[in-house]
């Protein structure tokens, strides 16, 4: 997006469009090689991945500009109907889009192929010996999460202004980490909670931004022994 908007003055609306298919494009690729392996093994190679991208940004200057990064990323274009410079509109953009990611989860966990996937993650095994195609099925969902990642990015770097490789930081992948696993991992509206609650924390305590992994190290590893499920898996367990 920010390349796109500074460097070859392409629309907002342009850029966003093929950032999110380019972000697809590269998840679904990533998912071909990540998804051979499980468990642990998955959890590193993906983790490698991101490294290696945090790499390129910091260090192929002639096009990610690396450490300067990218300012004055463009704004949407509203026409002569809203002012996307606004803040105010800026805002409510975002939260439309929000819902419309939101409701486009909740509608493909309710569809054929959101139970597919719930039989995978229940037993890949099971799943394979009554026909699913597993491996695809993996993939599909791959870079289905890619593209809500560059949805999120595109907008991010619109409403910032200002991209580096602080962004793409090994940093961000435990905040995520921390979303999910507080939130509920598995649920809808479980990643919305705990991105909501872990940012409120994060501002409340950022007098100690320096220390706060070594705190959230140990909470890491606390939620998954003890509360793998989440706030809103055990809202849910607790309602049923």
């Amino acid at each position: 997006m920010g390349l796109l908007t500074t460097d070859h003055d392409w629309s907002f609306w342009a850029a966003f469009v093929v950032s999110v298919i380019g972000t697809a494009v590269i998840g679904y690729l990533c998912g071909l090689i990540a998804l051979r392996t499980k468990d642990e093994y998955f959890a590193i190679f993906t983790m490698a991945i991101g490294f290696i991208i945090f790499l390129v940004i910091s260090r192929w200057e002639s096009v990610t500009h690396a450490h300067s990064g990218v300012n004055n990323v463009k704004f949407p274009e509203g026409g002569e109907l809203i002012d996307f410079e606004s803040p105010v509109a800026m805002f409510y953009l975002v939260f439309a889009i929000l819902l419309v990611c939101v409701y486009t989860t909740y509608a493909i966990r309710r569809s054929s192929v959101g139970r597919t996937l719930l039989t995978i993650r229940t037993s890949e095994d099971l799943a394979d010996a009554i026909g699913v195609r597993v491996g695809f099925s993996k993939q599909l969902a791959f870079a289905a999460s890619a593209v809500f990642g560059g949805v999120g990015g595109g907008l991010y770097a619109s409403v910032v202004g200002f991209i580096g490789p602080d962004s793409a930081s090994i940093d961000k992948t435990f905040e995520f980490l921390m979303f999910i696993l507080v939130g509920g991992m598995g649920t809808v509206a479980g990643p919305l909670l705990g991105s909501m609650i872990v940012t409120f924390l994060f501002e409340l305590f950022q007098d100690f931004q320096a220390y706060r992994f070594i705190v959230l190290g140990p909470i890491i590893v606390a939620l998954v022994i003890f509360a793998p499920r989440g706030i809103v898996g055990y809202l849910g367990g607790f309602v049923d």
